[in-house]
């Protein structure tokens, strides 16, 4: 295996690589063949819904080949997701609650424990509790109100 010359990486919408920008440009400066790295990353993010933020570590080594790995997306992502939210709240742990207000930023501990097990199934159970707890702390730090499952019933 020829040297590394240089390793980037990138979030792309899943299937959804395109020679346009910014993805082309980002490629053709390391020339990276954009054709070729788009059809790669469209056939093995296709078991991704469309459009979910994909992180890919593309290493190109010197003798012009390269090489992608794809990662699940990252924590926020799915708790975007489960919110459905875009951005994050931008008020920390501080919520105005009005009459006949609908909030969206409302997530069960169930739903977080889900979260985990999709992100690290290749890990064991000790390891997806410990990071369960993790994110239950960071929740707050979003702006997330968390209620337990069985209160979140219509």
């Amino acid at each position: 295996m020829s040297t590394i010359k240089q390793k980037i990486t990138l979030k792309v919408p899943a299937n959804q690589a395109s020679a346009k920008a910014p993805l082309g440009p980002t490629l053709g400066q390391y020339g990276i063949p954009i054709a070729d790295f788009c059809k790669k990353f469209n056939e093995l993010s296709s078991i991704y819904k469309d459009g979910t933020l994909i992180k890919v570590h593309a290493t190109l080594f010197e003798d012009g080949t390269y090489s992608m790995t794809l990662h699940i997306p990252d924590i926020n992502f799915f708790l975007k997701k489960c919110i459905a939210v875009s951005n994050a709240t931008g008020t920390t742990g501080k919520f105005k609650l009005e009459e006949n207000k609908k909030i969206n930023y409302i997530i069960s501990p169930h739903a977080i424990y889900e979260i985990c097990k999709i992100k690290y199934k290749d890990k064991n159970e000790i390891f997806i509790k410990n990071q369960f707890k993790k994110i239950m702390h960071s929740t707050k730090s979003m702006g997330l109100i968390i209620i337990p499952s069985h209160l979140l019933t219509e």
